[in-house]
């Protein structure tokens, strides 16, 4: 948890996760320990678009410290403030962002017919995904844009068809104010290559070059390319290739609590998962035109959308159908596509039509407010819950929720034995029952008598260990057979000692051997 441009504005971060469910617990439990922690006068505001805004001298940029990254965070805010103003610096959203698991990508590597590098063959995986989103993203602000009114003090209005009601601004034909002409953007549509990755970083280093942005943060695309250690610049980008893609034009939801409902994490998911299936080769000059244009039309006008967009969603959907057998949850992703297409359709309202008849019944800032107090209400009467750990002991359950709020790192490391670790920029703990720490002269048996631990610990010592699983269940170790089948394996429990329960396969060995040392291994689980 962190503080974006404003002093006010508070920035939620999840930690990376295997798991949809993982990550929206996580989302759930961060915005509770926030709200559980403000002053008794100050709420969450629910939308994308600010509330009353004061005046520019009035609204402090966020104090990092007084280390140089912090001071260079500041210029950057003081630098965008003057360029941009300090209003649209106070909108605020979802960033969504996501990466195909290092085995699946190693996998596609090894079955396509390439000789490409394995760097070069991930980023065109990467660059197919984000051409595929950003031809598309009309449909993502169409299903999922939540904000079609502003407080007047929004002083970025432009000249376009509005319903003034007082001191407010209401679109009606709307679906995201924010992703429109009038909300968070460059000042130009810069057109930059994702043909692949060298035209890419050569597009975005002549606008830094040129002056036309100050970093490759200050390229505000709905979807961003992105390797975590490039901050602002763009050699590891180029060294190592793309990591993750950043989808950010997904505005925050006030039906939800959190800002966004599980359900729509699940569609962004499917949109991505499509992305993949249907590859798109191109994404010129012309076609970056016609989808920004497909966007600004449904950012303030795609509550009537047009027959040409309806057919095009419809066709991106009813496609997914055919794939519906070749997905884990299949009855689950079949209700979120068949959600999507009536919306599509009409036969189902979107999150901006139902918004709408709310504030306009009862105003922009009062019906958003009423959703704060009635959200920040609920999580005093939750104070306890910590979603995605009931079954760890409570004493555990406690130790993770004071670390989150202090802003430290937490990993469950075995939730049978409420092992987990904390640590910030410095040190790591591991704990056991929330009291055993590295203090206790025991710790280290403790550790060590977890082989699955004990490999955890040697791993971030740096210290090299074999490549392997973990997993909890026979079923989920036999779905990683052909994973492990051309390799010398060995199969032991976590926790014996003494050789017990341990089978030493050689390569190529049959699934009914593999069974067996699994079933022999699970056997001798304590």
């Amino acid at each position: 948890m962190t503080t974006d441009f404003s002093e006010s504005q508070i920035e939620i971060i999840t930690p990376p996760n295997d798991s949809i469910d993982k990550t929206y617990s996580m989302l759930e439990n961060l915005h509770e320990i926030v709200s559980e922690n403000l002053p008794e006068n100050e709420y969450l505001w629910p939308s994308s678009m600010p509330p009353i805004i004061p005046d520019d001298d009035l609204i402090p940029i966020a104090n990092y410290g007084d280390s140089d990254e912090a001071k260079e965070k500041v210029e950057y805010r003081e630098y965008i403030s003057k360029k941009y103003g300090k209003h649209k610096q106070l909108i605020s959203g979802i960033h969504y962002n996501f990466s195909f698991n290092s085995d699946f990508l190693q996998s596609l590597h090894k079955n396509s017919a390439t000789d490409q590098s394995f760097k070069d063959f991930k980023n065109d995986i990467y660059l197919t995904v984000a051409r595929n989103l950003l031809k598309h993203q009309w449909l993502i602000t169409y299903l999922m844009g939540a904000n079609i009114a502003i407080h007047s003090s929004y002083k970025k209005c432009c000249d376009i068809t509005r319903y003034e009601k007082g001191d407010e601004y209401h679109f009606k034909n709307a679906c995201s104010f924010r992703n429109s002409i009038c909300g968070y953007r460059n000042k130009e549509d810069f057109r930059v290559s994702y043909d692949n990755i060298d035209d890419n970083i050569k597009d975005l280093k002549k606008l830094i070059s040129t002056g036309q942005l100050h970093g490759a943060n200050e390229y505000y695309s709905p979807v961003r390319l992105k390797n975590p250690k490039s901050i602002n610049g763009l050699d590891a980008l180029e060294k190592d290739g793309i990591e993750y893609i950043e989808l950010r034009m997904i505005d925050l939801n006030p039906l939800s609590k959190i800002g966004i409902t599980k359900d729509d994490i699940y569609l962004i998911h499917l949109i991505i998962i499509s992305s993949l299936l249907y590859p798109c080769s191109s994404y010129n000059k012309e076609e970056q035109a016609t989808a920004i244009e497909k966007q600004n039309l449904v950012s303030l006008y795609g509550n009537k959308l047009p027959p040409h967009l309806i057919e095009e969603g419809l066709h991106f959907f009813k496609r997914m159908e055919q794939h519906l057998d070749d997905l884990s949850q299949k009855e689950f992703y079949e209700k979120i596509i068949k959600q999507a297409i009536d919306r599509i359709n009409g036969n189902r309202e979107i999150y901006s039509t139902m918004i709408y008849n709310m504030v306009d019944s009862t105003g922009y800032i009062n019906h958003h407010l009423s959703v704060a107090k009635h959200n920040k209400k609920q999580s005093s009467s939750n104070k306890y819950a910590l979603k995605g750990y009931e079954d760890l002991e409570l004493s555990t359950q406690i130790l993770i929720r004071e670390a989150l709020l202090k802003g430290l790192k937490v990993e469950v490391l075995d939730r049978t034995e409420n092992f987990i670790s904390i640590k910030n920029d410095t040190k790591i703990e591991y704990i056991k029952q929330a009291t055993k720490t590295s203090l206790d002269p025991y710790s280290t048996a403790l550790i060590m008598e977890n082989k699955a631990i004990t490999k955890k610990v040697l791993m971030d010592n740096n210290i090299t260990v074999p490549n392997g699983g973990i997993f909890t269940s026979i079923d989920d170790a036999k779905g990683e057979y052909s994973k492990f089948k051309s390799k010398k394996v060995v199969i032991k429990p976590n926790n014996t000692n003494f050789g017990l329960g341990i089978t030493i396969l050689d390569e190529n060995f049959s699934i009914k051997d593999y069974t067996n040392g699994l079933e022999i291994a699970f056997n001798k689980v304590r």
